[in-house]
């Protein structure tokens, strides 16, 4: 008999989708969630890592600049120290000027200060001062010429040679002497400036000394210039462009990392200047803030951390108090731009984006491909079926993968050949309906259960879908969670200790080469500087008349160009102290060195002396130190030009060596 399905028209229609779409939407949703949720995160990690090494990085500088002027400012006590029992025992007697001046002379020497003295209440005062050309000198006023100080150079052993100046001066008005006076014990003077030379500026650790009856015998006094300690400031290694400096209580400024002095030069004379009137623009903006935060300095009396900004550039900052039990109570401030290290972050960032969008697109393309693969062959089946719901049972479904190489599902299989096989019985069970309606009604209700059971097994086969979707959505997360930890961001403890290799020089005339720093490069004007000061002193005996007129630009040279260049500065200045000036006749000796744009470094170095004939081979001599000149220009690859009229003129032309990795 006919049969016909029979729709209620009000019921309400729900909203549909394919089976297609709903793979791909359910897929893309847990992928953009995943990576969105790795990218935030590796954001937020980077975040926090500047920051725990940003505060790493500050203590560490903290540490250091805490111990560097605990070891800069320690030598001055313990020669006070010194002083003060050698009087005492009767070691120094205040009668005998020389040789209280003989003793500081060597002191100076020996700690590296730059200058030890003495003064009584009654005008006295002898000392012994490094200049800032490196040579030596002692200074006296005494009772018989009252008010006026002399300087007189010194020999090899501290005697005195030549009176070099005079000029009116009162020790008593001074802050290292009166300071000490006034507080009756031991304390550290005003930063000042030091008499007859601008731009130096100095502190001075002065001692009270008393007699038993506690009457003033006089006041120790011993300097240390301010500058040298910018230099150890500049020695730390923090970031690129980060700023250690130390500022009193005041405001003033006492030293800086920075390359902007510490102080202001006006009509000749150095001006201190307070912290927020910096020349660098951090230090002025980290001043500024600080006075802004807390008002006045003093108030500050602990470790402070914090963050502003310039510009919109987020500044770390960390200042401490510094003090000392001779009164000196400065602050620290430690400032590092979030620039320094942002870099190396928004790479890893790029780095991660760049990973997580590799990971979507191919995941995406895995889910199309996935989803085709699952919705084709029931999309095959949804037609047939429906095309036998309109009356053509003739429909067979062959199950083709949307890709060649892509294999057949077994449980899709199977259920497309249940299909055929059902359509194959629905046309028998039709063909056979006219003959008999009775078996029709049999075969239908057969034929019904069937369905049912092909239902059953779509039910099944459903259950089996949402089963390997939640596998495949498990394999992308380990897939991801994979990926976030080989991109994840380790703290980055990168510091540059300081090494040190000490080289001996051919001659006896010196005890050290150098110290190395700066990783593996080496400040070659302070190093010619050092180097000729020793041979000068280690020939005072045989020629002390000779002086050395040093042009040296601040080069940094690394250790393969300072060797050879050292080496051969010692042989050509060497051969002029020995042979230049004989019976003890004055000279100069002249050594200059520059650096052009391109690198290219120029030394000169001659002497007024008596030359060498123009008769002798120099380049075929049998002289060890003419040959040596001409080894060791080689090994700089140098173009070497020379004279020999009116004294020894040298000129060598070369660009520094390319470094050898040691490591």
């Amino acid at each position: 008999m006919p049969f016909t399905i029979i729709l209620n028209q009000n019921q309400k229609q729900t909203r549909k989708a394919s089976l297609q779409s709903i793979l791909a939407i359910a897929f893309v949703l847990q992928i953009c969630g995943a990576v969105g949720l790795v990218g935030w995160l590796s954001f937020r990690h980077g975040q926090q890592a500047i920051k725990e090494l940003v505060t790493n990085l500050q203590r560490q500088a903290a540490n250091t600049v805490s111990h560097n002027l605990e070891d800069y400012l320690s030598a001055p006590k313990v020669i006070n120290q010194i002083n003060k029992q050698a009087i005492q025992s009767g070691l120094l007697k205040l009668s005998n000027m020389d040789n209280m001046g003989s003793f500081f002379w060597k002191q100076v020497q020996l700690f590296h200060v730059s200058y030890i003295n003495f003064g009584t209440p009654s005008g006295e005062l002898v000392g012994a001062e490094r200049k800032p050309n490196g040579k030596f000198g002692i200074d006296l006023l005494t009772r018989d010429r009252p008010g006026r100080l002399y300087e007189y150079a010194t020999d090899s052993k501290g005697n005195r040679t030549k009176l070099l100046n005079q000029y009116p001066y009162n020790h008593r008005l001074e802050s290292w002497y009166a300071n000490a006076v006034q507080a009756s014990k031991p304390v550290w003077s005003d930063v000042y400036q030091w008499d007859g030379m601008p731009g130096v500026l100095a502190i001075s650790a002065s001692y009270p000394l008393y007699d038993a009856r506690s009457k003033l015998i006089g006041v120790l006094g011993v300097d240390r210039v301010i500058s040298d300690m910018s230099n150890s400031l500049r020695q730390i290694q923090i970031g690129r462009s980060s700023v250690v400096f130390i500022v009193e209580r005041s405001g003033f400024l006492v030293a800086s990392s920075s390359s902007h002095p510490s102080f202001a030069l006006a009509n000749g004379e150095a001006k201190r200047i307070l912290a927020s009137q910096s020349g660098d623009p951090l230090v002025k903006a980290t001043a500024a803030h600080l006075v802004g935060q807390f008002g006045d300095l003093a108030t500050i009396q602990a470790d402070r951390e914090m963050e502003f900004s310039i510009a919109g550039e987020k500044q770390f900052v960390q200042v401490l108090p510094w003090r000392d039990e001779m009164g000196l109570d400065w602050l620290i401030a430690i400032v590092i731009p979030e620039s320094d290290f942002m870099e190396h972050i928004r790479a890893n960032t790029r780095s991660t984006i760049l990973l997580c969008l590799a990971a979507f697109f191919s995941s995406m393309f895995m889910t199309s491909l996935t989803a085709r693969w699952l919705a084709t062959p029931i999309l095959q089946l949804s037609q047939a079926s429906k095309e036998i719901t309109e009356g053509d049972l003739k429909q067979t479904v062959d199950i083709i993968p949307p890709l060649s190489w892509l294999p057949q599902i077994s449980e899709v299989e199977e259920l497309a050949e249940s299909f055929n096989r059902m359509s194959v019985k629905l046309q028998d069970s039709f063909e056979a309906l006219e003959a008999a309606n009775v078996e029709l009604e049999s075969r239908i209700e057969q034929r019904t259960a069937e369905l049912r059971t092909s239902l059953a097994e779509k039910e099944i086969l459903l259950r089996e879908i949402h089963h390997r979707v939640k596998n495949n959505l498990h394999v992308i997360s380990n897939l991801l969670d994979m990926q976030a930890d080989s991109i994840e961001d380790e703290r980055v403890l990168s510091f540059l200790s300081d090494s040190q290799d000490r080289i001996q020089a051919m001659a006896l005339i010196h005890d050290h080469l150098y110290q190395l720093a700066h990783s593996g490069f080496i400040n070659i004007d302070d190093y010619i500087q050092r180097l000729v000061e020793n041979l000068l002193l280690s020939y005072s005996e045989v020629n002390g008349n000779v002086r050395a007129i040093l042009e040296i630009e601040p080069v940094k040279l690394a250790i393969e160009t300072a060797i050879p260049c050292g080496l051969l500065i010692n042989e050509l200045v060497t051969n002029s102290l020995k042979y230049a000036f004989p019976n003890r006749q004055p000279g100069e000796i002249h050594i200059e060195l520059h650096q052009e744009a391109e690198q290219k470094l120029h030394l000169y170095v001659w002497d007024n002396g008596i030359g060498i004939p123009d008769s002798l081979d120099w380049q075929n001599s049998n002289s060890l130190g003419l040959k040596l000149i001409g080894l060791f220009s080689q090994q700089l690859r140098a173009d070497m030009h020379h004279a020999f009229a009116n004294g020894v003129f040298f000129h060598f032309a070369f660009e520094p060596l390319k470094y050898k990795p040691r490591f």
